[in-house]
């Protein structure tokens, strides 16, 4: 129909679906969820420091 979204609408049976999931079932969904999880926010703060290294002057060059 004009103006649904399909994937909202996926998206709702999905959710549904996942809370009638006994929480044995769900939970190598989450501990996976939770590993890259940890990983992603370790990466983050990897680039985070990249990107300060990146913008902070370099000392030596700098003119007397």
């Amino acid at each position: 129909p004009v103006g649904s979204n399909i994937v909202s609408e996926v998206a709702k049976i999905a959710n549904v679906q996942w809370k009638a999931l006994p929480s044995e079932e769900r939970r190598p969904y989450e501990e996976k969820y939770a590993e890259k999880m940890k990983a992603y926010q370790a990466a983050l703060e990897e680039h985070a420091k990249a990107q300060a290294a990146k913008e902070e002057p370099d000392p030596s060059a700098r003119k007397a």
